[in-house]
């Protein structure tokens, strides 16, 4: 068990270490459009990724015993993943309601105040997680979703939409889990799925389908149902 214990360590390191990297070099890409845009898609999963691996890195080092696991280091990884949230919210906001753009600041501040409020002033970490995690496992179905349908329909070159859906799918599972292996001592298992479904979303916007037949300052809009 020990062993394994280890090993999940150093992958899940790794990956967090790797996606940081990836994050940083979708941000870079995003600098380089002519027309930027606070929903373009490497902007969005840059953030997402990079404040995910920030997390994954914190947990190993909780783990590995370097940061002392207390309610108050607990309380700033859910702000921090508040910050993973929303943008996935603004992004399925403007995807599947793009008439009503001009709500959209209104409800991604709305939801931003009620994390960091929830975050910073609930009692214990079962009430935090129980009043914020089903917004992330909402948004994850949502993107899973979106991303399956551009998948089959194509119609989003900016992404593979096919390593997006298995990324959500992951981190999906690993939310959803966390709390039952916690009580068998195997939260390293949800975390490695964390890991994997966070190499998945960072590959997924890194290696796009159109690469040269795209000037570099290129957009590429974003599927909107009307």
């Amino acid at each position: 068990m020990q062993y394994l214990f280890d090993v999940h360590l150093v992958m899940s390191f790794f990956a967090g270490v790797s996606s940081v990297f990836i994050s940083f070099y979708l941000l870079y890409r995003w600098t380089k459009y002519e027309n930027r845009l606070l929903t373009d898609l490497p902007l969005m999963i840059g953030i997402t990724t990079l404040l995910m691996s920030i997390n994954l890195i914190v947990v190993n080092a909780i783990s590995a015993g370097y940061i002392p696991d207390t309610l108050e280091v607990f309380r700033w990884r859910s702000v921090l993943i508040g910050g993973i949230v929303l943008p996935l919210f603004q992004l399925l906001l403007h995807i599947w309601m793009p008439k009503q753009r001009k709500y959209h600041p209104h409800l991604v501040v709305l939801l931003g105040i009620y994390w960091v409020v929830v975050s910073i002033f609930g009692p214990s970490r079962e009430v935090i997680m129980i009043l914020n995690i089903p917004f992330l496992l909402i948004f994850l179905i949502g993107m899973g979703i979106t991303f399956m349908i551009t998948w089959k329909t194509k119609r989003l070159k900016e992404i593979r939409s096919e390593f997006a859906v298995f990324g959500a799918v992951f981190i999906f599972i690993s939310q959803v889990s966390k709390v039952w292996l916690m009580s068998f001592g195997l939260a390293y298992i949800s975390d490695l799925f964390t890991a994997i479904g966070i190499l998945c979303l960072a590959i997924a916007a890194a290696n796009p389908r159109v690469k040269q037949e795209q000037k570099p300052d290129s957009q590429i809009p974003l599927p909107t149902v009307d």
